[in-house]
């Protein structure tokens, strides 16, 4: 669990089939709405690793913290950044669809016990894995292919395990100011 100004967040991944994404939605909602908490669910195979998913989330709370957000929710935010897209419509493609997905969820809420809550009911809905099995699984040629990142980049950067998450994160930064 992290504390980003004040709010306890929470990082859990797992596998889920979704059959209808309305319904999907309305369920997220509805665990939102019980514990007054934020769920954002991301597509897992396209979140370089803890520290991508970790600066985008801290990077939208001082977008709303600054009022400097391009999202009035702070969800789509968390989205929008861990994408690097600017433009909020752009940023769904890192989102889930019908069928099975690896998923991420982001959960935001004012206490650890409304957070655990939320987890818990989550983890009826998804199989949850936690989050280091997630960074097992993440896809680094499709990581590569969503963001742009090019055979020059990744040669001119030290060749450490990070680098591709290094390179996501440089592009997360840079997304306000690439529009």
């Amino acid at each position: 669990m992290e504390i980003i100004f004040n709010q306890h967040v929470s990082f859990c991944s797992g596998v889920c089939h979704i059959k209808s994404f309305s319904s999907f939605l309305n369920k997220i909602q509805s665990v939102s709405e019980k514990y007054d908490v934020v769920v954002q669910a991301l597509n897992g195979s396209l979140i370089a690793g803890f520290n991508h998913i970790n600066f985008a989330t801290e990077k939208a709370f001082k977008n709303f913290k600054n009022n400097t957000n391009e999202a009035n929710d702070l969800g789509v935010e968390i989205m929008r950044l861990a994408s690097g897209n600017s433009q909020i419509n752009k940023s769904f493609s890192i989102g889930l669809t019908e069928g099975e997905n690896d998923c991420l969820f982001v959960i935001v809420g004012s206490s650890d016990e409304s957070v655990k809550k939320a987890f818990d009911l989550l983890s009826e809905i998804v199989s949850m894995d936690g989050f280091d099995n997630f960074l097992d699984r993440s896809n680094e040629n499709e990581i590569i292919k969503y963001f742009n990142i090019t055979k020059e980049e990744i040669c001119a950067t030290d060749l450490s395990k990070n680098t591709i998450e290094d390179l996501v994160i440089e592009r997360v930064a840079l997304t306000d100011f690439l529009k």
